[in-house]
Parts: C-alpha cells; sequence; structure tokens
C-alpha cells in the first residue's frame, strides 16, 4: 500500500468521522483533509518537473498535517523542518536538501528565505496571502482538480529526515513509501483497534 492509502481507507469507512480536533475545539473530517489534500496535490502536479521536496514549516499544528498528506499523495518528498530551530540552521538545511515547496505558518513566513534557497519554486502559507505568498487554500484551486494517479511503489523516496548535525553540517536520512508503510502497518498489528484514529493537536 501507499501511506496515503492508509488515511484514504479511513475515509472510505467514513467521510464524516473526525480526524483532527483542534485546541480551540474546530475539528476536520477524513472527506475534508482528503478533498483539499487532493486540491493541494493536483497543485503540486500542474507544476510539471520532478516530484518536489516539500519542507513543512510549522509548530504541531493540524494545518501542517495538510501538505503533509498533499505530499504523499503526489508522490513528492515531505521534508519536516524543526520549527525550534533557529531560521539560519533551517534555511541551511532546505539548501542540503534542496526544497521546492516549503509550506509555513505566518509565525515563521520569511519572504527572504526565497532569495536564501534558490530552488523554491513555490512559497506557501498555510495561513495568509500577501504577494508572493500564496495561502494553502488558495492553492487548493489551483490544480484543476487533476489528482496525479501515483502507482504503488515501496522504493520511491518519501520523507527525508533531518539528522542531529554533530558533524556541525546537515544532512538528510532519504525513508521510502515501503518504509513508512511498513511502520504504519506494523502500528497497527501493535494496536489493532476497530475505529479510525482522532487525532488531538496539542499545542505547547
Amino acid at each position: 500500500m501507499r501511506v496515503i492509502d492508509f488515511f484514504d481507507r479511513g475515509c472510505e469507512l467514513d467521510p464524516s468521522a473526525l480526524a483532527f480536533i483542534m485546541p480551540d475545539g474546530s475539528s476536520a473530517s477524513y472527506g475534508a483533509l482528503r478533498d483539499a489534500s487532493s486540491g493541494v496535490a493536483a497543485a503540486m502536479a500542474a507544476e510539471g518537473g520532478a516530484p518536489p521536496h516539500v519542507a513543512v514549516y510549522s509548530p504541531n499544528d493540524w494545518r501542517a498535517f495538510l501538505p503533509i498528506l498533499a505530499a504523499f499523495r503526489a508522490g513528492a518528498v515531505w521534508v519536516p523542518i524543526n520549527a525550534r530551530n533557529v531560521l539560519p540552521d533551517n534555511v541551511a538545511f532546505m539548501n542540503v536538501v534542496e526544497v521546492d515547496w516549503p509550506l509555513s505558518q505566518q509565525l515563521f513566513q520569511r519572504v527572504e528565505i526565497r532569495r536564501q534557497v534558490p530552488s523554491i519554486r513555490r512559497l506557501v502559507c498555510l495561513d495568509r496571502e500577501d504577494g508572493a505568498i500564496l495561502r494553502s487554500n488558495a492553492l487548493c484551486y489551483r490544480g484543476g482538480g487533476a489528482v496525479p494517479d501515483i502507482p504503488e511503489d515501496p522504493h520511491r523516496e518519501a520523507v527525508m529526515m533531518q539528522t542531529g548535525g554533530t558533524t556541525g553540517t546537515p544532512k538528510a536520512v532519504v525513508q521510502s513509501e515501503g518504509c513508512w508503510a511498513t511502520m504504519i502497518a506494523l502500528g497497527w498489528q501493535l494496536t489493532p483497534s476497530d475505529s479510525r484514529p482522532v487525532h488531538l493537536m496539542a499545542r505547547r
């Protein structure tokens, strides 16, 4: 199975079921996130070229999961960015992995990132729209509904995890689609449940 298939299986069982509950009490369903992530994935595919390296630069927030799901749906590579790091360290890491699409919250949004990371093709903000910075919900309408049909490939690059940087130079560990699918499947075997998980988004 592809990583996104696990999420979509929960959606098939009941699209109206809760997927996330936010700190303010609002919520997002499996169906709503499936539709929104499909729109963002279509926009990624519409850009053409190789599947992008999608950096998600956000604290623990439900909106960060929209681009993550979209990246898996588009066959892109998800690049988690540690929101606790200082900006220069994150810029250095994004240059190492050649990030195409950084998606962040306004809290971390910096227009100068585009100049400091030459590989960026699209700079997207998760909670605003301002000039060259595109809001993620506006991005959903740019793909024209053409969700990419990504075949199952356990060897496809899925995630680039940043290492601790003990040598002073940031590096990335590449994890495949099959690696993540296996981790998810083993998790279900170890903690079986007849219901879909609901993710509680805690803030610090």
